[in-house]
């Protein structure tokens, strides 16, 4: 039969056979495919939220959301039978369930079928038959690898009864209806309803997508956005890996409301200027910083001490480096910043500042992944200043002469080596010339990640190296590697964590910045380097050197080898009954060792015969270590879920350095032998800071919509006298989540979430150097009677104590249109009194100042507004939207006695502590000349006086922010974020003494100088030039008036990152897992009215933030 209905002329049988079978096989294959596709559709979870709606709609947008088919008579839903319903990822079952519910109607399902018929009549028997049909249930609840998920919280809906899952899961509630319906929700995932059965149910959760459910890591825990009572802000690992940073907090830039990063130079690994809601205090205003539960001092020791910038002896910028720049960004898995005092209070008297919580990436249980992320870029100066060229120069230089009725010189001497002994037809651009080159940039990335149920690994390892834009072939390398191993019991109640990140970092780029060089050495002096190739010096004929040359500097000998070790680990454990226990420690060793050499190449020739060369080693070491123990209590307590923490903290941290000093070396060749040296000088350090705390914290939750946390901390710090070393700080939060309640929902249908929450606390400082309650000597480098000498280091008091700041704050989040729309706004005020503070003494004491406590009391007010929307949202294009802006507002309430103190030059009553006290500018006088003032009684005067300094200008952002916009179209991906800042600066609009000359770095202007006076009737900006120091007071006194502050805000383009998915273009291979093409920029361009090189740095003498463009491949496999 088969053959004569399907074989066809000249076709062979067996072929016809084969392609029977094919088609068997196809429609087999085709069914399965059906019959997956269908049992998917008819799996789907269902969210509906309607009141008093006709039942034909509801069972309408079931069968929409669920795919089953509805059989009813349509008299039975006729348009006058109405209901309510109100589920989320719920069930076909439980849907119907509560869209039946108070209607005569069941229900029953058949396949993909279900038929809706009038319910029998219950008898008073099936009544009381009902009665008995309480169950206990017992089930699991896990994520989507199956792993069992401890501290998920599994009530009745509607009903009373309900559970914390035990360590693997597990749950048991008795006594439940059997058509009751179970709400299990867990942080981080979607919340879900299961209808109740007889049979042990396994409930699979998925994680949120929501930003709202999105895991924020807290003090000594988690939690989430939707839940959470205080203030915290949070930048995960795919923004930061997305911009070619040496230093994950410049991630930060412009994404985190109401924290300031202020980049203090554009060399790798400097220094930045971080604040959180402004500075709190007098002396320190730096945050919290805590990587993996380990406290990080935010810079690393080095030849400039504390400071994070100098200027050495030849005006050259230096600066220290970050702690940070020592952390691979690669390895970080979330920055959280902690705000108000719900958040920080349990950091107690350390976080009055804020507290920044940074995450290092662990291992994940699944097949063994490795990635590779490849990467190469370049960077410049982003900004150049407008200088003078050699003739406006020339030109500038003779009319000071006029000026000073002296005539133009022909004799060489070092005040006119640029007319005398320059060649006056030579131009060069020195901001081309020593800034203007091209860095480098490299970074190989390479991880392995996986693991079981019990045991999961990540293991990463990379290479970095960056070279300076500027004059010379140096570089700074980074090697990294970051161990992470997570460890579990097959029942999960014994669990352990370790973590080891290590970095080491090799500098051979001297730490001159030649930023100040370029932009005040003559245009027309000589050429760095001869015809030989060798430093010019420009040798005059009495054998002086007419100029000190920039790249000098580079001849000297430099070395900087940093070591950054960060480990921690814990270990917990499950007794059952929501208690449990763990304990975690950490340990941070960071050491540096610098070697500087001075040869005589680095000297000018004249020079030498009586110099010496000289050497300096400086080798530092900065260790902590922190224990924890703590004790985790969560119970259903009443209507909610309470728990609690209870915990210690055992802290020490020690600090030592040795500097050594050499000179005399009998040749260059020696220098790094110090016992070929004939004088040196030695120089130790150390120091010992301990901490110990107890805190505590509560929380109650009823049903996530009411919320109470509780925050208590009792400190004890090492660097208070005895009876004043602890201190007591807490806080209080609350949360009411309105926008579950039942009246909200059925009166407001756009709100799909809203939040209220309001804190207030307590928090502390001990942010000052160590001993300082003791009477402390330190040797003098003089003899007495063959002995060193001592002499007293300051007084000392024994009574000072901890500054205190309290903070309050009130904050609404909101959630529109399915949470679409994100808005959140915060209000909050923060108090620091008992200031820690440096007083004058008299003179005859014999030392200067004393630190004490003053009733100073500094105020921080502001608010923060935050919007996250999804724009567009379809199945090959995303469009989303972040933007944030903060306005702070500080000031100094009150100092008394504050004429008396250090700070009386620098801080008034009403005003912000950065505040300048500045001379009043009153233009050029048309007739003389000169530059002009108004005095404290408003005349006019070119003689102002130090008392005439009385008006205030601020450089403190009225307003900043960033946007960020997100692009993704299949494979292809784009993000750009928009930084900008509202804020007044001080602008460059003159260099020191216009007219001058002295050799060195006293040369150039900006051309902004052009608009001088040159005769009397003139109107100009800038007072006529002159060629001496005549007129140096009355250029001080304009460098310190308000002329200079003017508008620096700015807008800028910080970060442009895009990515393609090349497996789009190879859907059939099965080598790579990912394969993604990826470029980026940061500092791309800024929109600024600011007379500088830069509005964010607002300096002359460091280099400005790099503009950089990257490229590369991350490979999975």
């Amino acid at each position: 039969m088969y053959q004569y209905y399907t074989k066809k002329t000249g076709m062979a049988h067996a072929l016809y056979r084969k392609i029977w079978l094919i088609m068997r096989l196809t429609t087999v294959l085709l069914i399965v495919s059906l019959m997956q596709l269908s049992a998917a559709s008819y799996s789907q979870l269902i969210s509906i939220n309607e009141k008093n709606v006709p039942l034909r709609s509801v069972l309408k947008e079931i069968r929409k959301q669920s795919g089953y088919d509805f059989v009813y008579d349509s008299q039975l839903l006729s348009t006058g039978v109405k209901t309510s319903i109100s589920v989320k990822n719920a069930t076909i079952e439980v849907a119907l369930k509560d869209a039946l519910s108070g209607l005569p109607l069941e229900y029953e399902i058949s396949g993909n079928r279900v038929t809706i018929r009038k319910a029998k009549e219950k008898t008073v028997i099936a009544d009381l038959t009902a009665r008995f049909q309480a169950v206990d249930v017992r089930g699991k609840v896990v994520d989507e690898a199956g792993n069992g998920l401890a501290g998920a919280t599994v009530s009745v809906k509607g009903g009373k009864g309900s559970v914390i899952t035990g360590s693997g899961g597990e749950f048991l509630l008795k006594n439940i209806n059997e058509d009751a319906v179970l709400t299990i929700s867990y942080l981080g995932f979607v919340t879900r309803e299961v209808k109740v059965g007889r049979e042990e149910l396994l409930i699979r959760l998925v994680v949120s997508n929501s930003k709202l459910d999105e895991v924020q890591v807290q003090a000594y825990g988690t939690t989430s956005r939707r839940v959470a009572t205080g203030n915290i802000s949070t930048v995960k690992a795919d923004d930061i890996v997305k911009q070619p940073v040496n230093n994950p907090l410049l991630a930060l830039q412009g994404r985190i409301p109401g924290m300031t990063i202020d980049q203090q130079s554009g060399v790798p690994g400097a220094a930045l200027k971080i604040k959180v809601r402004g500075q709190n205090s007098l002396n320190y205003s730096e945050p919290l910083y805590v990587v993996d539960g380990v406290p990080i001092d935010p810079n690393v020791q080095s030849v400039l001490g504390a400071m994070p910038l100098a200027v050495d002896n030849n005006g050259f910028g230096r600066q220290a480096i970050s702690a940070f720049s020592l952390i691979n960004s690669a390895d970080i898995a979330s920055i959280d910043v902690l705000k108000d005092a719900d958040a920080t209070s349990i950091y107690g008297s350390r976080g009055a500042n804020g507290v920044v919580l940074i995450t290092t990436k662990r291992g994940e249980a699944g097949t063994t992944k490795v990635n590779f992320n490849l990467s190469h870029g370049a960077s410049e100066v982003s900004r150049r200043l407008a200088l003078l060229n050699t003739r406006q120069y020339l030109d500038m230089r003779y009319q000071a002469f006029r000026n000073n009725n002296l005539p133009v010189p022909t004799t060489p001497i070092f005040n006119n080596y640029d007319l005398t002994a320059f060649d006056t037809t030579r131009y060069t651009d020195w901001q081309k010339e020593l800034l203007g080159g091209v860095a480098s940039l490299t970074n190989l990335q390479m991880s392995v990640t996986g693991g079981s149920k019990t045991v999961q690994y990540i293991i990463n390892g990379g290479y970095q190296k960056e070279t300076n834009p500027t004059v010379g072939d140096y570089g700074d390398q980074k090697g990294n590697l970051h161990v992470g191993l997570n460890g579990s019991s097959l029942d999960n109640k014994l669990k352990t964590q370790l973590n080891l990140s290590y970095l080491i970092n090799n500098n051979t780029a001297p730490p001159t910045d030649f930023t100040a060089a370029a932009m005040t050495l003559a245009p027309n002096a000589p050429a760095l380097r001869d015809s030989n190739g060798d430093i010019n010096w420009q040798t005059l004929p009495n054998g002086n050197s007419a100029w000190t040359n920039p790249l000098a500097a580079l001849n000297n000998l430099y070395t900087a080898r940093n070591h950054n070790l960060i480990s921690s680990g814990l270990v917990s454990y499950s007794f059952g009954y929501g208690i449990g226990a763990k304990i975690s420690g950490g340990y941070n060793l960071t050491q540096g060792e610098t070697f500087q050499g001075t040869p005589f190449s680095a000297i000018a020739p004249e020079r030498r015969p009586d110099g010496l060369r000289n050497a300096l080693r400086f080798n530092s070491t900065a260790s902590s270590w922190v224990v924890e123990p703590q004790l985790t209590i969560e119970r259903i307590i009443g209507p909610g879920k309470f728990s609690a923490l209870l915990g210690g903290t055992l802290q020490e941290n020690s600090n030592g350095s040795i500097k050594t000093d050499a000179e005399g070396f009998p040749d260059d060749q020696s220098l790094g032998n110090f016992a070929a040296a004939t004088m040196f000088r030695s120089e130790t350090s150390e120091n010992l800071y301990k901490y110990s705390a107890v805190f505590a914290r509560l929380n109650y939750n009823i049903g996530d919509r009411y919320i109470v946390n509780i925050s208590g901390r009792r400190d004890g710090s090492s660097r208070f006298g005895p009876g004043n070393q602890f201190g007591n700080f807490g806080s209080v939060g609350a949360a009411w989540i309105f926008g579950d309640e039942k009246w909200i929902k059925e009166n407001i249908g756009v709100l799909s979430f809203g939040k209220l929450r309001a804190s207030y606390g307590s928090s502390g400082n001990d942010q000052i150097p160590d001993y300082k309650y003791m009477k402390l000597y330190s040797y003098t480098q003089e003899n007495y009677q063959d002995k060193k000498a001592l002499s007293i280091d300051g007084l000392y008091d024994g009574y000072f104590h901890w500054e205190v700041t309290r903070k309050m704050e009130l904050g609404l989040d909101l959630g529109l249109f399915n949470n679409r729309i994100l808005i959140n706004v915060a209000y909050y005020r923060n108090r620091s009194g008992n200031q820690l503070v440096e007083v004058a003494l008299p003179s005859f004491v014999g030392t200067g100042t004393i630190r004490v406590n003053r009733d100073a009391l500094v105020q921080n007010s502001g608010v923060e507004f935050s919007l996250s929307t999804v724009n567009i949202r379809t199945k090959n294009f995303t469009w989303t939207t972040s933007f944030n802006i903060s306005a702070n507002n500080n000031k100094l309430l009150r100092y008394p006695d504050l004429a008396g103190s250090v700070d009386d030059a620098v801080l008034d009553i009403g005003q912000p502590l950065n505040r300048n006290i500045v001379y009043k500018y009153a233009g050029v006088d048309p007739q003389t000349g000169l530059y002009q003032f108004y005095d404290k009684n408003g005349n006019v005067t070119s003689s102002p006086v130090g008392e005439d300094a009385a008006y205030f200008v601020s450089t403190m952002p009225k307003y900043f922010g960033g946007l960020m916009n997100g692009f993704s179209y299949k494979g292809l991906s784009l993000e750009f974020l928009l930084q900008f800042s509202k804020r007044i600066g001080k602008n460059y609009i003159t260099g020191p003494r216009p007219g001058g000359f002295n050799g060195g770095l006293i040369g150039n202007q900006p051309i902004t100088v052009l608009d001088n006076w040159k005769k009397p009737g003139d109107q100009a900006t800038i007072q006529k030039f002159s060629q001496n120091s005549s007129l140096n007071n009355l250029n001080s006194i304009f460098q310190s008036s308000d002329a200079v502050y003017t508008d620096a805000s700015y807008i800028r383009l910080k970060n442009v990152s895009v990515s393609y998915d090349l497996l789009t273009l190879l859907p059939k291979q099965r080598i790579f897992k990912s394969f993604r093409l990826v470029a980026s920029g940061q500092n791309l361009f800024t929109i600024t009215r600011y007379k500088g090189l830069d509005p964010e740095t607002m300096s002359t003498v460091f280099m400005p933030p790099l503009r950089t463009l990257t490229a590369g491949l991350q490979i999975g496999l």
